[in-house]
């Protein structure tokens, strides 16, 4: 007996030292994490100028990363139940196909032509040239997670969880800071993909060293180990992992929509959002501790009011004010989010599925706003307002259920607080609905056409104007609007009809520049983006006008 037990001793000594160290796995998750949050807005900003830098860019490159997320949570999670060797096999395979779709420069063929629908062709694009090894990336967490659990069965892998959500917070935050200004798109695909390799062997090592591990799988645990879970818990918490996580993702992705539109399609505005929706992931699951319920909601309610307000204010209200509303929303909805989220934990044998719902859950909000939200509201990005009453009525029943054993005087306070808070929240939302569906403005315009697509919300407002030349008689003029932002006018009056107005008049840069150069004879102008047509003005007999436009919905407006 005792050479046995010595000979057991023995035997779980050289696994142990066969096993990876704590570095292996830690070097593979953090590096997986960095490279795939790094990828997101590098291959985002790749192919912006490819379909003509609208918000819907990148929206449809979060979908894209939200349901990849899904796929390599699914892939880790049906994995982790396999065979230990088996597991190897297969991830090792994966691996060498990824290593085959290196770099993942996006070849030249990909871009657009003329009238195709860019959404699906941007998806097709982006599964071509990053989707294998995103999968691989995205499954690194819970897959490395699982192996170092099963090499270390009496440590913790959760130092490697918050490893990895500081690769992930690190890549975002190096990005516009560091990468983007220092290099050239071509030198930060072939950077990212060099990673890449580095990754791909250090992970191919320690799976080959995982070969001797003889760990238990998490399907194979002893049935008296289980404790089972009472029903009534499941059939709740399944539907909230899936709404919590979902409702956070509308709100990030109708967030960026919302400033990108209003103020900008650049990388940077891109990352910020992303960056304060993966930082409110890691303030949630660090500690319980920090999630305090009152204070959270009520800067969310408060926050949210201010986007209410911020909205009707429109273009009143300075781009740095609208920028900061606008994001403390985002914080403090996805901190609700994502700290109750955290509160419905489930035991650990069931984490996998708990993550699986999660990225499911992302994926699901992603589709929202990618498909759903653009079909269903015309007039305006409704998806924004649906996410901040979602938000609010998750976290008054999470909050009510909380405390419906609680003292009378508790409960009471807690509904009196969120009957208060759901009124503001609707009567701010009612205002903005009103708004808009009216069309009704301060000064008297209303809205004649809109529409939404790919591209973003157009919209034709006539206003009351005064003939030009100081008299005061009053005419009627149009405007384009992009989101807020005029495309150029026009007189309805037909013997204004040809004046042209806003930032292309007489006097603006284009006008005295087709005004005063035209010696020589006849004309050739391109110009970028058809607006109104207004440029078309300047024509004389004998020039040739032509215009670039890549939104079939404003061609048809002008």
């Amino acid at each position: 007996m005792a050479a046995d037990d010595a000979l057991n001793e023995g035997d779980t000594r050289n696994e142990a030292s066969s096993a990876p160290a704590l570095w292996a796995f830690g070097g593979v998750i953090f590096t997986g994490a960095f490279l795939l949050f790094q990828v997101q807005p590098l291959i985002g900003k790749y192919i912006l100028p490819w379909f003509g830098g609208g918000p819907g860019i990148w929206t449809t490159c979060l979908l894209f990363f939200q349901v990849m997320l899904f796929a390599g949570y699914a892939y880790a999670h049906w994995l982790s139940g396999r065979a230990l060797a088996q597991q190897v096999k297969i991830h090792l395979v994966l691996l060498a196909l990824a290593l085959l779709t290196l770099p993942i420069t996006p070849s030249d063929q990909w871009k657009p032509g003329p009238g195709e629908e860019p959404m699906g062709h941007i998806l097709l694009l982006l599964v071509a040239s990053v989707g294998l090894p995103y999968l691989v990336l995205a499954s690194t967490g819970p897959l490395a997670q699982a192996w170092f659990s099963r090499a270390n069965p009496d440590r913790s892998p959760y130092r490697l969880y918050a490893l990895s959500n500081v690769g992930s917070l690190l890549a975002l935050l190096t990005f516009p800071f560091v990468v983007e200004p220092s290099t050239t798109r071509t030198m930060q695909v072939n950077g990212w993909s060099l990673a890449t390799v580095f990754y791909i062997g250090l992970f191919g090592w320690v799976a080959l060293q995982m070969r001797g591990i003889d760990g238990e799988s998490p399907n194979d645990a002893p049935p008296e180990k289980e404790a089972v879970e009472p029903a009534p818990s499941l059939v709740w918490n399944v539907p909230l992992w899936l709404l919590l996580p979902a409702c956070g993702t509308v709100l990030l992705m109708s967030t960026t929509n919302l400033i990108c539109q209003e103020i900008a399609v650049i990388p940077f505005l891109w990352v910020v959002p992303l960056a304060l929706y993966l930082l409110t992931f890691i303030i949630a699951f660090d500690s319980p501790r920090w999630y305090l319920r009152p204070l959270f909601v009520a800067g969310f309610l408060a926050s949210a009011g201010a986007s209410c307000w911020a909205l009707n204010k429109g273009v009143d209200l300075s781009i740095q004010k609208q920028l900061g509303i606008f994001i403390s929303t985002l914080f403090f909805g996805c901190m609700v989010c994502h700290g109750e989220l955290f509160r419905l934990r489930p035991p650990s044998r069931k984490l996998t599925a708990y993550y699986l719902c999660i990225s499911g859950g992302g994926a699901l909000g992603g589709l929202f706003v990618s498909l759903g939200a653009p079909a269903l509201f015309q007039l305006f990005f409704w998806e924004f307002h649906l996410s901040l009453g979602l938000c609010g009525l998750l976290a008054g029943v999470l909050w009510l259920r909380s405390v419906w054993s609680a003292s009378r005087m508790q409960l009471v306070m807690v509904c009196v607080l969120m009957t208060a808070a759901l009124q503001a929240l609707t009567w701010g939302l009612s205002q903005q609905v009103r708004r808009i569906q009216t069309h009704v403005s301060r000064t008297g315009g209303k809205n004649l056409y809109a529409t939404r697509n790919f591209y973003g919300l157009l919209k034709v407002n006539e206003w009351p104007a005064y003939y030009p030349g100081g008299t005061n008689t009053l005419t009627a003029k149009r405007d384009l609007l992009h989101g807020r932002i005029s495309h150029g006018g026009q007189y309805v009056d037909p013997a204004l009809a040809l004046r042209p107005i806003t930032y292309f008049g007489p006097q603006s840069g284009i006008g005295l520049t087709l005004t005063h150069v035209r010696e020589g004879g006849t004309k050739r102008v391109g110009v970028l983006g058809l607006g109104t047509g207004s440029a078309a003005v300047y024509a004389r007999a004998g020039d040739r006008f032509r215009f670039y436009e890549i939104n079939a919905a404003v061609e048809h407006v002008a």
